[in-house]
């Protein structure tokens, strides 16, 4: 797949608060890389797993790939990631001007 994102590309994203992460499948995210913290990943949602706990709570996980798979350190490095460990959903790029529109 050619990789949406560039790596000077500068995009806007929404807060995880405004997200409805149920139906992220094929959404660009935005989360916390599970092997340093500081550090912030982006990736593409290709599949959705709803886990319930022995309290009942339904837990998300999404599976993530990067868009150039073979240079791509993503899901099948680091198995499912947990929605509480998202940031945010890419909406836009906004830099550089000949990039400039919505992110797909």
């Amino acid at each position: 797949m050619y990789p949406v994102l560039q790596a000077e590309d500068q995009i806007i994203a929404v807060n995880k608060n405004f997200v409805f992460f149920n139906n992220a499948l094929s959404n660009i995210i935005l989360f916390n890389n599970p092997y340093d913290n500081k550090q912030v990943l982006i990736k593409r949602v290709v599949q959705i797993v709803k886990k319930t706990s022995h309290d009942q709570k339904e837990e998300i996980f999404f599976e993530m790939r990067g868009d150039n798979t073979s240079h791509s350190i993503d899901s099948t490095s680091y198995g499912l990631i947990s929605e509480k460990q998202c940031i945010g959903k890419a909406i836009f790029i906004f830099y550089p001007f000949a990039r400039f529109g919505p992110v797909k």
